[in-house]
């Protein structure tokens, strides 16, 4: 369950969570199950015609907990999650820009029509993961799995 401290630090927007984040580095922070789609948060959009339902810029999420979490139809760009947890996360119709999940665990998440571009994804676990329609700079993820696991 996520931390209340954590979650403040989070709805008062990416520079308010950074400072969490450096004070507490080397500490994995529990956010399992956040909506990073709640209208409450910073990152939530207001414009019903846009095909996202927000958008986070430069928010660093090593080493955190976020199975679970909701990351639907969201944008990220400029965002790290090394070593992150998001197994059983919903990031579906979700594009990560200029990211990192370099060793996250994503195994049993949803990542259909997630779009991943320049983001480093590697040593990632995607064990479980339903990656339908989901690309890597343009390339089916699936494709791009396979070929590291035949290198």
């Amino acid at each position: 369950m996520a931390e209340r401290k954590s979650l403040d630090a989070l709805a008062a927007g990416s520079v308010a969570w950074n400072v969490l984040r450096f004070e507490r580095r080397g500490e994995q922070i529990d956010l399992s199950g956040v909506d990073l789609t709640d209208p409450a948060l910073p990152f939530a959009k207001s414009d019903p015609d846009d095909p996202f339902d927000g958008y986070i810029d430069r928010i660093d999420l090593d080493n955190t907990n976020l199975a679970g979490a909701i990351f639907e139809d969201v944008s990220i760009t400029n965002s790290s999650f090394v070593r992150s947890r998001l197994d059983g996360a919903i990031l579906k119709g979700a594009r990560f820009s200029r990211s990192n999940f370099r060793e996250a665990d994503l195994r049993w998440a949803d990542l259909r029509h997630a779009q991943f571009d320049q983001t480093d994804i590697a040593g990632a676990r995607f064990d479980g993961a339903l990656m339908d329609g989901a690309t890597v700079d343009g390339e089916l993820l699936s494709v791009v799995l396979n070929r590291r696991k035949s290198s």
